[in-house]
């Protein structure tokens, strides 16, 4: 916010967004509370992100990571060390000064 208004904008409004279990859209985070999601190539392929990673083999990596923890139960503690009560994503709107 401090550099918004250092470049001149004004009336900053700030709306805090968090991801739920229940997404239907499958953006990059949809998976934040279903992490299967991204074990589906059909869904990594329609999410930006993993299909335009040059290093598949990172993503494949992840996946198995991803893998290994759903299979141990280890997944719950991974979704609840990323919760944060700050938002997943913050929509910033203003209007700047002429």
């Amino acid at each position: 916010m401090k550099a918004l208004r250092a470049a001149g904008f004004r009336n900053i409004e700030q709306d805090n967004f968090f991801v739920t279990p229940h997404l239907q859209d499958l953006f990059l985070h949809a998976g934040k509370y279903r992490p299967e999601l991204y074990l589906d190539p059909i869904v990594r392929a329609g999410i930006s992100t993993f299909a335009l990673e040059e290093n598949q083999e990172e993503v494949a990596l992840g996946c198995k990571r991803i893998q290994q923890d759903i299979d141990s139960g280890r997944i719950e503690q991974v979704i609840q060390s990323h919760e944060s009560g700050l938002g997943d994503y913050a929509f910033i709107v203003s209007t700047k000064q002429k």
